[in-house]
């Protein structure tokens, strides 16, 4: 087969070659001209887990969300067929909605808020916060010291009568100027109309609303140190928000006034302007020292009762307890405006280093352009206040663009390559067709990965891909030209299709070797359970293969086609640089084999502290946020996201360590029944979520299920994991509620209204039809409960929605399918892996065990909390290290198959190992932690440390003298030195264009690439070289061989003392040799030029370089 098609090549190269180019292209074309190009406008699509027991759970718990909507097959409220089912995404956007104080849908009456104004001399009457922290007294509530405080002065504070603008009536609606105490709005209304139109603006509704997350928002820090609270950083942020508001693109993106009297864009939300508002001044500029000192003593008599009363600032309510939260300008300020650490914990002369400005920006796409413009110009800083981040909600369409614009790049890159591949080859024809061949190879493994795998997701992580083509793709071509110069040296008696034959032989059977080793690398995460991990692995696999085949179809007859067509050249290279590379060659070999023991020492050292570094101390760390990092970390956006975010209250669910853990985001205590944890979706798809599975089983009704459910409710909260509620919530265990419900008189004695069934005469447990019956009743009565004492959606029991299946009976009423009981734990919500591991844990030990003692009906239960982040973490930890275990024993198993030499085999796993371990530690180093982009890396340098190490054992097997280790490792210099270095240096010229990047992607990418290949080159060269001087074997010792079946049927390759084997393997073929010795020997006299040689062995006599005898 492979002398045929030798044969074939050296008839016919152009027609092999334009029929793999053709083909090639074909397979190229196909994917654009059926499916979409790849869209990467959400990088992080794919980066959650699947597969894993917790993916499932999650998976069934959004699935069961999806279902309770209204278009859903399933209802929390069955007797209310027109209402809309309100159901949150979980505790954490309830969370979000009330501690964050974020809120959609206020109306524009609801956005109204008064800035009440100060006065002087009231506030000279109040007292000032403590500058000792209080502690916390349960009985008294963190707000305890308001005793101290003179509250009827901050009442009145900077009210002024005689115009009435800051006076506002009593009244229970929120956020807005309140009626009176007859509720007649209209009176107010049309009393404002009255008002002058410059008061109302200042006053009553100078801000559009509160700030909200929604908005855009800035981040000014001081660079100095000193505080923002003074008069020239008030001054400098002023001018800040100038600039902000400058450009042309601001006024028609911004929020303007609903009043049709004035169009002009709505306030920035800073504290400058809040000092303005509270004190009576025009604009910011207005502002004196006086201001400002009222102003910060007004927020630190208010900071204590801030933190101990958050959800009540929420109302604003002027009849509440505490004056301070009559002030809604103190709980903007506190909540959204200053950091966290300003007045927590008490100082005493506390300092402003950061504030944020929100801008009335809606976050959208659409400001792109205006984001542009204020950067480019650059002018973020004024004095020493700066712009220190930004969140504009931009970050992914940003990386779209900046995906596309910094491909420029990779060109470069890819411009180094094919310099040096030129360099090498003296050819551009043979560089152009190689360069042909790495391209083609990305796009029929495009082709296989969307029409043949028919794989419908291509994460941003497939880029990486590149990579690998063009790592591996120059190396192959390197060894197949390098292994046709050696074998066209000796030309006595051979024909030109011998020769063929002869380098397709070594070079298949050299390129081959590392493309299993290294697709058996990367196959080692096609069972990843982070999608995006797994479709990489698919997508760089196959790209290896595909580069292989096409590598051996492609190249061998350009190589034909160049010696025919006298290898067109731009200049005599070789008489340029030969030089050099002899004096390059000998310094090398020498300090191989002269510090053969210097090297092993030296490297076996650092070897030994990478291993100490990655496996102990300080170990590659698990991402601490869920944030994915898209851009380098100096990039205004991820300043934001990883330092400046978690400063401010209305952002974060953790509070400052050691401070106010009371009033923390707990992490729920979900239990589901009903429901079976089951992802049936596509598993390479992120979009495909399968669908909703009951559980068949599951029967709520039953006596032994009401009676386990109610005592399953009680042992919850004698656990020590469990946190009291403040309050009755009626929503935590549906069934507790239901049996005091169900206690009524049967006949109602005030409107004698009849309850039965749903009364006292059913004793708990109950039948199941009343059980059926007045679960709906009980539920529809819920539904009518103040929300203070009842979640809706969340919690409780799911009904099925027969009553819109027309199939089904409409009289049939709806039964329980599913329900859900949820308390709050003890442990606050972190993103550190050991608490939430430690956690679940005892949770789930604890449930496992209850539901040994669960009815048939309710076995399948699972336990539930807000684990998403927690479940990225696990599974990329164990996949890594998976990962790297199966890939070292797989590329063991291939190694010991391919060399048929266990002691080769060994030495070549000792120095791979050696190579991830350095490279990791590398990483680490460099503060690397082990996200998704990192996970994929790691499977690079597995998957790509192989090649020089391969490359070099196996030319020392091939040794056609095998008595002296000295003339085999001089051997396997000869044959990988040049190629080696040169893919050395393509691929880490290549990531070294892509460090100017702003895109971490690109970054991380060069950086690792430069990292890989610099270990990869050093390892293999200076440690498993002069191992092979030591320890080598040599002559046959620990060299098993195929059997002669084996060889007889596949084209074996042995060293130089198995001739015979050669011989009887190739007799085969010897009538067709002979049959076509002629036609070669013509071929070879129409040949002008014999291929000019690569730089490993230019300026080298015939005589000097030796050639295997049966290569």
């Amino acid at each position: 087969m492979l002398y045929r098609f030798s044969r074939f090549i050296s008839k016919r190269p152009l027609i092999g070659l334009l029929t793999c180019i053709v083909t090639a292209l074909i397979f190229s074309i196909i994917p654009s001209i059926l499916f979409h190009f790849p869209d990467f406008r959400d990088p992080k699509m794919g980066f959650e887990a699947r597969g894993t027991e917790l993916a499932k759970r999650l998976s069934a718990w959004n699935l069961l969300l999806e279902a309770t909507r209204p278009s859903g097959p399933l209802t929390s409220n069955p007797d209310d067929e027109t209402s809309v089912n309100i159901m949150n995404n979980g505790q954490v956007k309830q969370y979000r909605s009330s501690f964050l104080g974020y809120n959609k849908n206020k109306t524009k009456e609801q956005k109204e808020q008064p800035i009440i104004p100060l006065d002087q001399d009231e506030l000279d009457n109040t007292t000032p916060l403590p500058t000792e922290e209080v502690p916390y007294q349960e009985d008294d509530g963190f707000g305890s010291h308001h005793k101290e405080v003179n509250w009827t002065a901050i009442m009145e504070l900077g009210r002024d009568d005689n115009k009435g603008g800051g006076k506002r009536k009593n009244g229970k609606h929120k956020n807005r100027i309140y009626a009176d105490e007859n509720g007649d709005e209209e009176e107010n209304k049309n009393q404002d109309k009255q008002s002058s139109s410059t008061w109302r603006r200042q006053h009553e509704s100078y801000f559009c609303g509160p700030p909200s997350i929604d908005y855009s928002h800035v981040v000014i820090s001081s660079t100095n140190g000193s505080d923002l609270l003074s008069l020239s950083s008030i001054m400098a942020t002023c001018q800040i928000q100038e600039y902000l508001t400058s450009p042309k693109e601001y006024k028609s993106l911004c929020q303007t006034k609903g009043d049709r009297e004035f169009t002009e864009c709505c306030p920035i939300w800073s504290l400058p302007n809040y000092i303005a508002q509270l004190n009576k001044k025009r604009t910011c500029f207005d502002i004196t020292e006086q201001d400002i000192r009222q102003t910060k003593k007004l927020l630190e008599t208010c900071a204590f009762d801030f933190a101990a009363k958050k959800d009540e600032y929420l109302d604003c309510e002027v009849d509440s307890l505490y004056p301070c939260q009559q002030n809604c300008t103190v709980y903007n300020i506190l909540h959204f405006i200053t950091e966290k650490n300003y007045l927590f914990p008490p100082k005493e002369k506390p300092q402003l280093r950061n504030a944020i400005v929100f801008l009335p920006l809606a976050k959208s796409s659409a400001l792109l352009d205006y984001y542009k413009n204020i950067i480019s110009v650059g002018k973020l800083e004024k004095n020493h206040v700066t712009i220190t981040a930004i969140d504009f909600g931009l970050k992914e369409i940003l990386f779209d663009d900046l995906l596309l614009h910094d491909t420029w790049l990779i060109a470069a890159g890819a411009g180094s390559i094919v310099l040096f591949i030129y360099l090498y080859t003296s050819s551009l024809f043979l560089t152009g067709i190689i360069i042909l061949t790495i391209s083609q190879s990305l796009g029929v493994s495009y082709f296989f990965y969307t029409c043949v795998f028919n794989i419908q997701f291509f994460p941003f992580m497939n880029i990486l891909a590149i990579i690998v083509a063009l790592g591996i793709g120059s190396d192959d071509a390197f060894i197949v030209f390098n292994t046709w110069y050696n074998a066209s040296k000796e030309t006595t008696n051979v024909s030109s299709i011998d020769l063929y034959y002869t380098v397709l032989k070594h070079a298949s059977i050299a390129i081959c070797v590392t493309c299993v080793t290294t697709v058996a690398a990367f196959l080692t995460s096609i069972d990843s359970k982070i999608t995006a991990v797994a479709c990489f692995s698919i997508f760089a696999s196959t790209t290896v293969v595909v580069n292989f085949v096409l590598m051996l179809l492609m190249l061998p007859s350009a190589i034909v086609l160049s010696e025919r067509m006298r290898s067109i050249s731009v200049f005599n290279i070789e008489s340029l640089l030969s030089g050099y590379v002899d004096t390059f060659l000998s310094l090398f070999t020498e300090a191989v084999f002269r510090l053969k023991y210097f090297w092993l020492i030296i490297l076996s050292v650092i070897t030994a502290m990478s291993a100490v570094i990655v496996l102990y101390n300080p170990t590659l760390k698990l991402p601490d946020t869920a944030e994915f990092q898209l851009f380098t970390s100096d990039h205004l956006f991820e300043q934001y996201d990883f330092k400046y975010k978690n400063m401010f209250f209305f952002e974060t669910f953790e509070m400052p360590e050691g401070q106010l853990q009371d009033y923390a985001y707990k992490m729920p205590l979900r239990f589901v029944f009903g429901i079976i944890p089951e992802d049936n979706g596509d598993r390479l798809n992120p979009a495909s979520n399968g669908e909703l599975v009951l559980d068949p089983k599951f029967d709520i009704a039953s006596d032994k299920a009401q009676v386990w459910l109610k005592n399953f409710c009680k042992r919850v909260r004698a656990q020590p994991f469990y946190q009291s509620t403040q309050g009755p919530m009626l929503s935590n265990c549906f069934i507790e509620p239901f049996v005091e419900w169900m206690k009524v008189k049967c006949i109602d004695p005030v409107d004698q209204q009849k309850k039965f069934p749903c009364c006292e005469k059913y004793g708990f447990p109950y039948p199941k039809k009343v059980f059926n019956t007045c679960s709906v009743r009980f539920t529809n009565s819920l539904y009518k409960t103040p929300s203070s004492f009842f979640t809706r959606g969340i919690t409780g029991p799911k009904f099925s929605k027969v009553h819109n299946d027309p199939q089904k009976d409409k009289r049939e009423k709806p039964k329980v399918r599913a329900i859900v009981v949820e308390y709050d734990s003890n442990v606050s919500y972190t993103s550190s892996y050991i608490k939430i591991r430690n956690f679940y844990s005892q949770v789930e030990s604890w449930f496992h065990e209850e539901l040994k003692t669960a009815p048939a009906s309710l076995k399948n239960g699972f336990f539930l909390s807000e684990l998403n982040f927690y479940d990225l973490q696990d599974a990329l930890q164990k996949d890594t290290i998976n990962s790297i275990i199966v890939s070292i024993i797989v590329a063991l198993i291939v190694l010991m198959f391919s060399l048929m030499n266990p002691v080769l085999a060994i030495m070549a796993i000792v120095t791979i190992s050696s190579i991830i371990f350095v490279s990791i530690a590398t990483l680490v180093l460099l503060g690397w932690k082990l996200n998704v982009l990192e996970s994929v890396a790691i499977c690079l340098v597995i998957g790509l440390s192989v090649d020089y190490s391969l490359h070099y054992v196996h030319n020392y097997k091939m040794a056609p003298d095998k008595s002296s280790r000295k003339n085999r490792v001089e051997y396997a210099i000869k044959m990988m030195s040049g190629p080696s270095l040169m893919a050395g240096l393509t691929t880490a010229t290549t990531g070294a264009f892509m460090l100017p990047s702003s895109v971490l992607g690109y970054v991380q990418i060069g950086t690792f690439l430069i990292i890989m290949i610099s270990v990869s080159w050093i390892y293999a060269n200076f440690f498993l070289l002069p191992l092979l001087l030591v320890i080598g074997p040599v002559h046959g010792w620990a060299q098993f061989h195929y059997p002669d079946w084996l060889c007889s049927t596949f084209s074996c390759s042995y060293g130089g003392d198995d001739k015979t084997r050669i011989e009887s393997e190739t007799t085969s073929v010897t009538n067709e040799r002979n049959s076509d010795m002629r036609e070669s020997r013509e071929l070879d006299t129409i040949s002008g030029k014999r291929v000019s040689p690569p730089l490993s062995t230019r300026n080298q006599s015939p005589a000097s370089v030796e050639t295997e005898a049966g290569i």
